[in-house]
């Protein structure tokens, strides 16, 4: 009986054998691959015959084998790059040189997603780079904060700290990125951990601007959550030392509800706070972009963005 990783090998061999190909891009390799397969399906074991044509994974793990990286892959990054910690699964990519962890924060959904994880994916996997990646969940909807009663929240800090410790980082060394209730979970735990610095994109802001939300299940699941919920107003009040804060927001209701509130308590905070208000009327963006991303990083490392441009900034957007 072959296993993958034979079955792998043995068609690898046979396209080499018959195709000589120079290093070229995936999507023109598995075109010509899939026409090969299929002219050349009657000469296989018949265990490989079987099986043809093969899976996508497998067809991407053929194409590794002859040129030495891998295709961006759900299967087989979340196969050898997701773990679990304190029953919470969490994707992790590593950085030989790294200066800074990201963390990047899943939104509201019915099944488990990591937030932009393509994006980052290294095709050598040598993680030859300076920052390192850390993606979480939340899928029992309960905004990174528990069911009342669960120390959920806890949790998360908990996976937080130990990559943070692996990698021999300080906290102000960790950006954490996410939208809606990833946004949310961003300030939540940027605020509690006094990480390095947040971007939250249509936060929920309190429980009040949430009642505003055309989804009336958002309710429902903060309300299970009690007194574990923490309006953003309140997370930046309570800090110790709140980093710098990126605020994404646009005119839907219940994303604006609390933008002066959270002015006001940054602005007796002295925190540096950047509101970027558009004039979307919808919740749903594909805000932030990758470059949006590193620009925003590379302000909060060269702390660039002073509490007076951020102030002048905020008030200007929101009148």
């Amino acid at each position: 009986m072959l296993n993958t990783n034979q079955i792998v090998n043995i068609l690898a061999k046979s396209f080499s054998d018959d195709i000589d190909l120079k290093n070229i891009p995936y999507n023109e390799w598995e075109k010509i691959y899939r026409f090969w397969e299929g002219k050349n399906n009657s000469d296989f074991h018949q265990q490989i015959k079987d099986i043809l044509p093969v899976r996508e994974t497998v067809a991407k793990l053929i194409y590794k084998v002859l040129f030495g990286r891998m295709p961006f892959d759900r299967e087989y990054v979340l196969k050898n790059y997701e773990s679990s910690q304190f029953g919470i699964e969490y994707l992790f990519y590593p950085a030989q040189k790294c200066r800074r962890l990201v963390v990047l924060l899943s939104g509201y959904s019915d099944r488990k997603t990591y937030n932009r994880y393509s994006w980052y994916w290294d095709e050598f996997e040598d993680w030859n780079a300076d920052s390192a990646y850390l993606f979480l969940n939340d899928v029992t909807n309960s905004w990174y904060s528990g069911i009342e009663g669960e120390l959920r929240f806890e949790k998360y800090v908990g996976i937080i700290s130990d990559r943070i410790s692996e990698l021999g980082l300080n906290n102000d060394q960790v950006f954490v990125i996410g939208g809606s209730m990833g946004g949310y979970g961003s300030i939540r735990l940027g605020t509690a951990m006094n990480l390095g610095g947040i971007i939250a994109i249509n936060p929920q802001t309190s429980l009040e601007a949430v009642k505003l939300h055309n989804d009336s299940s958002w309710f429902e699941n903060i309300s299970r959550c009690g007194n574990q919920f923490i309006s953003v107003s309140n997370c930046i009040e309570n800090a110790v030392c709140c980093p710098p804060i990126y605020l994404e927001a646009g005119k839907y209701p219940a994303d604006s509800f609390d933008i002066k509130n959270i002015l006001s308590v940054s602005s007796e905070k002295r925190i540096s706070l950047f509101f970027n208000l558009h004039d979307s009327d919808r919740h749903v963006t594909s805000s932030p972009s990758k470059n949006k991303i590193e620009e925003l990083i590379s302000i909060f490392e060269s702390q660039v963005l002073s509490l007076e441009t951020a102030e002048n900034n905020a008030i200007g957007m929101i009148g």
